[in-house]
């Protein structure tokens, strides 16, 4: 339409919705129940039902609520197909998971999270937080971009503590975290 390619009128019919679909990174939730689908038609496909061993679920589970997933689902499917392949016996277990994960090195910040540090911290927030900090903070950053409520991001990220706890306030533990680096939720969902 911009260039003159496409009739304005035209895509003014088609253009009936709007949808924003967050990638699959931002999306943590849809992450278990896609392997499960994944590993689901691979077992139809393939004749063969192909599960994960505890451990190696719980390694890849952690692996995938802190990898970037630029290839969305597409990269999803690739990883529990060669998963799925290599399995001896149909059981994904920890060396063949651990085969698979090595071509992916350590998950990084992303942009938004080094830059919410900078911005909030300091340009040399590297030089004053150790690496545990900042890493465990990086978690908590994006479990916050993917809540819409200080509360909802308190219960995830607090979801073991809080039972046996008599009572629970975790939005207010999660404010006070987020406030020993001079952050606030609201300035992490701007």
């Amino acid at each position: 339409v911009e260039t003159g390619a496409f009739r304005d009128d035209l895509f003014q019919r088609i253009n009936l919705w709007r949808f924003q679909l967050p990638g699959l990174a931002e999306r943590c939730e849809d992450i278990e129940p896609n392997v499960e689908y994944e590993l689901e038609m691979f077992s139809r496909k393939n004749g063969q039902r192909i599960t994960f061993n505890k451990e190696a679920w719980q390694r890849f589970m952690e692996f995938a609520n802190l990898h970037d997933w630029r290839g969305n689902f597409r990269e999803l499917n690739a990883i529990i197909t060669r998963l799925a392949t290599l399995a001896p016996g149909g059981r994904i277990d920890v060396p063949t998971l651990q085969a698979e994960l090595s071509h992916y090195g350590a998950p990084k910040p992303s942009l938004l999270q080094e830059e919410l540090l900078a911005k909030h911290l300091g340009p040399d927030y590297a030089s004053r937080y150790d690496l545990f900090e900042l890493a465990q903070l990086n978690e908590v950053l994006r479990i916050c971009a993917t809540c819409r409520t200080l509360s909802e991001a308190g219960r995830k990220l607090f979801a073991i503590s809080r039972l046996v706890k008599t009572t629970s306030n975790d939005a207010d533990r999660l404010a006070r975290y987020l406030a020993h680096f001079g952050l606030r939720f609201a300035d992490l969902r701007a």
